[in-house]
């Protein structure tokens, strides 16, 4: 059996389910942590104890290769300048909601983040805008660097579950307001605005 940690989360390859854990210390009986395998201090607080064996790749592989992106994924952001903080953050509403539905998140449906975060994961209106954008941006990048590899592995084409009739409003991808030229900008305060606004200028 394969179990491996991450903020505060546990993945049983037997099982197949994530489970919520409390924080174990690293200096517990033999066995229970490597310590020598814990991640460093400003890393994304990310831990995996025990790497899944050949053998067990068809068993506990999905949830694993699950594990291997989250911990790139706060790599990645911590490479790019991100505080520690913000990188346990960028995490926990994907492992929130996996760990409800027990499944790896390019298994997540568009109707199962509905049904969740306008029931039992409901919250105030800007936590539930934080936790979608961070799943979503979670998503672009399974999307750019493992679509292909998830495809071949398991069949699944990767798309995030966060659409346009659930994605929260405000959340920045405003389309660019070029502004007019100066010469249109003259010809519209000639014309007192009626060629723009089908009224006749005073």
């Amino acid at each position: 059996m394969v179990t491996s940690v991450i903020s505060g989360f546990v993945i049983d390859s037997r099982s197949r389910r994530l489970s919520l854990v409390q924080p174990v210390a690293a200096s517990g009986p033999a066995g229970e942590l490597d310590v020598g395998r814990l991640a460093e201090p400003g890393l994304a607080d990310v831990v995996t104890l025990g790497r899944c064996q050949a053998a067990e790749i068809s068993d506990g592989g999905e949830e694993c290769f699950f594990l291997d992106t989250l911990a790139e994924y706060q790599w990645a952001r911590d490479a790019a300048g991100l505080a520690a903080t913000t990188l346990d953050r960028l995490t926990k509403p994907v492992l929130e909601i996996c760990e409800h539905y027990g499944l790896p998140p390019w298994r997540l449906t568009p109707r199962q983040v509905d049904k969740y975060f306008a029931g039992e994961g409901k919250r105030g209106r800007s936590t539930l805008r934080q936790k979608m954008n961070r799943i979503d941006s979670y998503f672009a990048f399974l999307e750019q660097r493992y679509a292909g590899e998830i495809a071949r592995r398991y069949g699944v084409r990767v798309e995030s579950p966060i659409d346009p009739f659930n994605r929260p409003c405000h959340r920045g991808d405003f389309g660019r307001r070029v502004p007019p030229s100066q010469r249109a900008t003259r010809e519209f305060l000639r014309a007192g605005g009626s060629r723009w606004t089908g009224h006749a200028s005073p």
